[in-house]
């Protein structure tokens, strides 16, 4: 990623370790904790994307990318779901920082471990649900560019 992306576009999230699967919400699906997966690309709006205030949201949901807490606190290995917007001081799991250099999607939430988004266990293949991973700076499964989406 270049620098962060516009706010009033979408986008498709590529994976830099294989250019056809990017983020997607599993089968359309429009519910609280809606599992988001990596998937081949088909540009449908379950895999677009907006970046608002920190905030990462699913076009055809409307919800945003939020990672699972485990006992209260963002944990390597945990599942990153949509979930609906919460005010900003109950959402530290809901909001990113986008390094523009290397491409990485990390939690903000200052208290978190240094991890990023990723698949499970650093997976790209399709289906794979995404996660937040242990950073690996020479990790490119870790790694993703934001492509503006076509309508």
């Amino acid at each position: 990623m270049a620098q962060c992306p516009d706010p009033t576009k979408s986008f498709i999230i590529q994976s830099n370790a294989d250019p056809y699967c990017v983020l997607d919400i599993a089968d359309h699906n429009k519910d609280e904790g809606g599992e988001v997966i990596l998937w081949t690309r088909n540009d449908g709006n379950n895999q677009k994307w907006r970046f608002q205030d920190g905030y990462i949201f699913n076009v055809e949901s409307g919800m945003c990318l939020e990672v699972q807490l485990q006992n209260g606190a963002i944990v390597a290995g945990a599942h990153v779901v949509q979930a609906t917007k919460r005010g900003v001081s109950d959402s530290l799991n809901q909001m990113w920082v986008i390094n523009p250099t290397y491409g990485y999607i990390t939690p903000w939430d200052p208290t978190a471990p240094r991890v990023t988004l990723a698949g499970l266990n650093n997976a790209t293949r399709s289906g794979t649900l995404a996660s937040v991973q242990p950073l690996d700076l020479h990790n490119v499964a870790q790694q993703w560019a934001a492509h503006e989406a076509t309508s």
